[in-house]
């Protein structure tokens, strides 16, 4: 006699792994294994490992398993038209900067977030995850509403319902999974300066001239860069793989960059202050804090940020010893350079953030 047992197991992304165990013995058993964030394929493993208890247990008892592994996109996105579309036409990374698994890794961070937000009323003409595409369509192209219109067949003022309305979901999620989660610092390996924690730098968003009088629209000029601009502070990871872990308001462009950080440095304090175990990995620094690494345009009295060592290149330089500094510190400075540049190469919306929604 068969006996078959049927065992559901619901991991992390909504994969359901169906096994089915064949028996050659009637006395029947009951296989559970339960688990949220876990791995498929640690929770195959954990399969196993309960087939090998039962075969243990019953020496005369033939085990054979048989895995499918099956995502269940189809039932659950029915109403998801242009996620499918992208999908079936294989153009989804090439408009959103996604694969498939790192769309659905993202929207099962903003789903449970729907209820919070959801509204009285008739129902969105525009599913939620159909809302998330269209806004990395918008990030990513930076095209005004009409064009996006145009391109998935929908209404201007549908396509800003549904940006509006998803917006700040995405926003809770990313920061909920990497703001309220960063990585600790670690040292620098191969580095005469292992303490160094953040690296930081700002960057200027060119924007239209703003309405009003010049006495306040001056205000935005970022006379460095000859335009008018918005700027951000963004801290990166000093070790691979150097993500961003603090990006700040925008704020003006004609504010130095050096007189926002020392006005604003105390939102770096709770992370750069080191563990007990981060306290023995560098035992030769005795420092409570880790320190930061900048360039020339934040050089100011130590005074002005006690708690906070700022490691910036040397002005004047006259020795061979000074140039080597600065050549290392502008090759790990190089690091939130290049984040930039990945920024604005992907996301075109960072390069045009306001004039787009000047057109709009």
């Amino acid at each position: 006699m068969v006996k078959i047992i049927r065992v559901n197991i619901r991991v992390k992304y909504r994969v359901n792994i169906k096994v089915k165990l064949n028996f050659t013995q009637k006395t029947s058993h009951c296989v559970c294994v339960h688990c949220s964030e876990l791995s498929a394929v640690t929770e195959m493993e954990r399969l196993l490992q309960v087939i090998q208890n039962i075969e243990a247990e019953n020496k005369n008892l033939l085990v054979n398993p048989v895995v499918e592994l099956k995502r269940d996109d189809e039932e659950e996105h029915k109403g998801s038209d242009l996620f499918r579309e992208l999908v079936e036409r294989k153009t989804l990374e090439e408009h959103t900067n996604f694969s498939q698994f790192e769309i659905l890794n993202l929207w099962h961070k903003v789903e449970p977030k729907i209820g919070a937000h959801r509204r009285r009323g008739p129902r969105p003409k525009v599913s939620y995850l159909d809302s998330m595409i269209i806004l990395l369509i918008f990030y990513k192209s930076a095209l005004d509403f009409d064009h996006i219109a145009a391109f998935i067949n929908k209404k201007s003022n549908t396509i800003v319902n549904a940006i509006n309305r998803i917006r700040p979901l995405v926003l809770e999620a990313l920061t909920e999974s990497w703001w309220s989660q960063r990585r600790r610092p670690v040292p620098v390996p191969e580095s005469d300066y292992p303490h160094i924690g953040l690296l930081i730098d700002s960057t200027s968003l060119q924007v239209f001239r703003p309405k009003g009088r010049f006495e306040e629209a001056i205000a935005y000029y970022d006379g460095k860069n000859k335009m008018y601009a918005l700027k951000k502070e963004v801290a990166v990871m000093a070790t691979e793989p150097h993500f961003a872990l603090f990006s700040s308001d925008g704020f003006v462009g004609s504010k130095h960059d050096y007189s926002y950080f020392v006005e604003n440095y105390a939102v770096y304090l709770d992370y750069l202050k080191k563990t007990t175990e981060e306290k023995r990995a560098l035992l030769n620094d005795r420092h409570a804090f880790w320190s930061v690494c900048q360039d020339k345009g934040y050089i100011g009295p130590a005074e002005d940020t006690r708690e906070i060592r700022r490691i910036i290149p040397r002005k004047n330089v006259r020795s061979i010893e000074d140039s080597s500094f600065n050549n290392y510190i502008s090759g790990l400075r190089g690091n939130v350079e290049r984040f930039f540049g990945r920024l604005k190469m992907l996301w075109k919306i960072s390069k045009v953030f306001l004039d787009v929604f000047y057109c709009n």
